[in-house]
């Protein structure tokens, strides 16, 4: 029997919000991920640790060793640093098992403090210590920095570059931290150690990074090319960015910026042998035949710990061990190129599938097929993981694929709610009551606008001064002020102020208080401490909401520069020198109107000098807030004001600052009322 044609018109309409809000989704989804660097990342990371955590990398293979300066060695032989005499004999007993090479996860910026120098510049200790290096053909470790350099420039391996210059795309130091010029020259080879972590998580090194605009590769990389003596290392790359960094018959893939992912293995206590063993020659010599071995401090109390996705702490000379034993084992981790597009592409497919089919199911159907989609999706990127360590970061196709579910269910279950309860006349009363609300606002906006003053109309009749203003309310209507008036011929008065509050009951508040302001700075004659002082009595007097309001009151002698001003509260005026550099005028201070009804507001003043600007503004511009719930803050506005200078006129002083506010990303979103004020004597003579 089939439904009649009225249940069936019905019926359809139902579907298309669950259409039309799946697409949406999808779209926006799709948009996001392909426009911008995934904002998910944590998400992503936390699932690429998961991959390990499940499928951790099995050992096969032993390439490398560490010497550890551990807690045991520095009980027997003493506190850190050694004696360069020392370490010198423990390379020389490293080097009497013939290792493959040995490296120095150490460095020694400062000369021996244990020995007495030579006429070389150089102590006994490190010169017997650099005949040790020099014969074992030990490489050295360097750090980067964007500090200070130590020990300055010096030799690194030769590079040969296949493809584009990869310099561009490259982890890059400003300042490099080397071993002491003998040690230094010593060295078969020199090595970096510096590692970025995400989240205090080391995931992958830099297997060839930029320092001092010199390619440096990694200490595992620089010990692999002294072992096996070739003349340079080679980095491969294209115009995207690297590809692959090696030497000899080795080539290690990496990111666009030259990191290499790890795979990690648990933390093996057999990768470590105690230095006091070395030492106190009680080490069987297979432990270190044939091995790279690297010589490293352990000590709890000397050395940080890194986190790796396996381990909460680990030595950090066993992450250059992993890195050895993913080269020789060739296990790598990759996070291929086209991994984006393909997640895109499952997002999109599968995406679209859903927006089709769970609208007409269901939804008990929908949410099973939904299910087996996404697990399908998780599935692939832990077998892609696992046959080929591949990262596919199928966590953001998974979660967009969850959303647009929802959204898609969400809308048909709210659309059988909506027909099933009839509420369309309800709707169209608040669409009403909406519209009268909105109608309201604006005129009450326009009203707002309307009392305040516009500079054109100061500035066509005095030439004495310039200004401009203007102020922006985080709604409809806001509670901040302005306002500018001559009560004499030479003499102007202007004030900037800030309600408590936002919305309608801030701009009425402020209404009233820039009236009863003004008509007491007329009142006063202009003696800005009394006519505050006035003003604060008056509005008190009528403030059953208990609302209070910050005032800058100033009065400026057009003849003279003489500038008098009384603050209520508010944030402090800026003064722009014509000569340069900004000064905070904070002087004559006092708390808000209507916080202390009887309290008398004291002036102060300030001689202007011709071009001098003064700058005034409400927490809205100090306060305002970007995305991430930082503060635009005073320093950068005040950085800003100083860089302008007075060249520039005082409209484009506030143009200016509205421009900083945006780039900075707090003008979308406001949280509070932004107005500013920007005032420029131009002397007496400027009077026309």
């Amino acid at each position: 029997m089939r439904a009649p044609r009225h249940a069936r018109q019905i019926m359809q309409v139902r579907r298309w919000p669950a259409w039309l809000a799946g697409f949406g989704t999808l779209v926006v989804l799709l948009a996001l991920q392909a426009t911008f660097t995934p904002a998910h990342l944590t998400l992503q990371l936390a699932l690429f640790d998961a991959y390990q955590s499940l499928w951790p990398r099995v050992r096969q293979s032993a390439p490398a060793v560490v010497v550890a300066i551990d807690e045991p060695s520095l009980a027997r032989y003493g506190q850190w640093p050694w004696p360069r005499n020392e370490l010198a004999r423990l390379v020389d007993n490293i080097a009497a098992h013939k290792p493959a090479g040995i490296g120095l996860d150490l460095l020694f910026p400062e000369q021996d403090r244990y020995s007495r120098r030579r006429d070389s510049g150089a102590s006994d200790n490190d010169l017997r210590f650099a005949e040790s290096l020099q014969a074992a053909r030990a490489v050295l470790a360097v750090a980067g920095t964007d500090g200070r350099s130590v020990n300055g420039r010096g030799p690194f391996a030769p590079v040969a570059v296949v493809g584009e210059d990869p310099m561009p795309h490259l982890r890059g130091y400003r300042s490099v931290i080397r071993s002491t010029p003998v040690l230094d020259r010593a060295a078969a080879g020199h090595g970096a150690i510096s590692t970025d972590t995400q989240g205090g998580i080391v995931r992958s090194l830099p297997v060839a990074s930029l320092i001092e605009n010199a390619i440096v590769p990694t200490l595992a990389l620089e010990m692999i090319r002294v072992a096996a003596g070739e003349p340079a290392i080679r980095i491969r790359a294209t115009p995207r960015g690297v590809v692959t960094v090696g030497t000899g018959d080795v080539a290690v893939p990496t990111a666009q910026d030259g990191h290499a992912r790890i795979y990690f293995s648990p933390h093996d206590p057999s990768r470590f042998v105690s230095a006091r063993e070395i030492m106190g020659n009680r080490i069987d010599a297979a432990q270190l035949q044939g091995k790279l071995v690297i010589i490293a401090l352990t000590g709890l109390a000397l050395v940080d710990y890194p986190a790796t996705p396996l381990d909460a702490r680990v030595p950090g000379a066993e992450i250059h061990v992993q890195m050895l034993e993913n080269i020789f084992d060739g296990q790598y981790l990759s996070r291929p190129q086209w991994g984006r597009n393909a997640e895109l592409a499952a997002l999109a497919l599968i995406g679209l599938l859903m927006v089709v089919v769970i609208p007409r199911a269901r939804p008990g159907v929908a949410l099973s097929s939904a299910a087996l989609l996404i697990a399908l999706v998780v599935m692939t990127g832990g077998v892609a993981f696992r046959a080929h360590g591949l990262l596919l970061d199928v966590a953001a196709p998974a979660v967009g694929l969850a959303l647009v579910f929802i959204a898609s269910l969400g809308s048909t279950l709210i659309e059988l709610e909506r027909q099933r309860r009839w509420l369309r006349v309800s709707l169209q009363t608040e669409r009403e009551a909406a519209a009268r609300v909105t109608g309201e606002l604006e005129a009450a906006q326009r009203v707002q606008t309307g009392l305040l003053p516009e500079a054109k109309a100061l500035t066509e009749t005095e030439a004495r001064c310039d200004i401009a203003a203007m102020m922006a309310p985080a709604r409809v209507v806001g509670g901040d002020l302005y306002d500018f008036f001559k009560p004499a011929p030479d003499r102007l008065t202007f004030l900037v102020g800030d309600v408590s509050g936002k919305g309608l009951p801030a701009s009425l508040f402020m209404a009233v208080s820039k009236a009863l302001c003004k008509s007491a700075a007329l009142r006063e004659n202009s003696a800005v401490d009394t006519a505050l002082t006035a003003a604060n009595q008056e509005i008190a007097r009528d403030n059953p909401e208990q609302m209070f309001v910050t005032v800058l009151l100033c009065s400026l002698d057009l003849e003279s520069g003489r500038l008098d001003f009384a603050n209520a509260g508010h944030d402090a005026p800026v003064l722009m020198h014509k000569a340069g550099g900004i000064t905070r005028l904070d002087a004559a201070g006092g708390p808000p109107v209507c916080m202390i009804n009887d309290y008398t507001y004291a002036s102060a003043s300030h001689t202007l000098s011709p071009g001098d600007t003064l700058f005034l503004y409400t927490d809205g511009v100090s306060e305002a807030m970007d995305a991430d719930g930082r503060l635009y803050g005073r320093r950068r506005l005040y950085r800003l004001l100083e860089k302008l200078g007075t060249e520039k006129s005082c409209t484009e002083i506030i143009a200016a600052v509205q421009q900083d506010l945006q780039e900075f990303g707090a003008v979308e979103e406001r949280a509070d009322d932004i107005t500013m004020l920007a005032l420029r004597w131009l002397g007496p003579a400027a009077r026309s």
